[in-house]
């Protein structure tokens, strides 16, 4: 029988953290990946599993939908990873972030309502408050937050 969903959700393999918006402890969930597809550079297989998610809402499960949470990343609260979206390593997407499209690698996070699109966050990056990305590379340890819009861009700091 073929899967009707990308992936499942590891019940059994949970961790326990605190949610930095509410201070309020979360269950978070792996996910398992029920086949095999690639995302650019990343191939993933049938059987691999992923980060953790808080639920479903969170990542995308569409079969024709390449987004993925990968290494020990975590998406929760209510963010979305949708349309090829990739969190991996050590990365964050928590409260209302969208992350639509874009790679968020390292120690990132992208939090609030904060809405990234089209582009690659790592290092040490937040995003959070209403800023909104669209085609931007950011790395080391830039913070964008506020109501800022940056589009078309590549920000450095450090």
């Amino acid at each position: 029988m073929e899967p009707t969903k990308k992936y499942s959700i590891l019940y059994n393999d949970t961790i326990s953290i605190k949610d930095p918006t509410t201070g309020l402890p979360i269950k978070l969930y792996r996910i398992l990946s029920n086949i095999t597809f690639t995302n650019g550079k990343i191939s993933i297989q049938a059987g691999h599993v992923g980060g953790y998610i808080q639920s479903e809402e969170n990542l995308c499960n569409d079969l024709d939908d390449t987004s993925w949470v990968l290494h020990v990343s975590k998406v929760f609260g209510n963010a979305k990873v949708k349309n090829g979206g990739i969190v991996m390593q050590n990365a964050a997407v928590y409260g209302n972030a969208v992350v639509d499209h874009s790679m968020i690698k390292e120690n990132s996070h992208v939090f609030d309502r904060a809405i990234v699109l089209n582009s690659q966050i790592e290092g040490n990056v937040d995003v959070h408050g209403n800023a909104q990305l669209d085609y931007v590379v950011c790395k080391n340890s830039a913070k964008i937050n506020g109501n800022a819009k940056v589009k078309n861009s590549k920000l450095f700091h450090g």
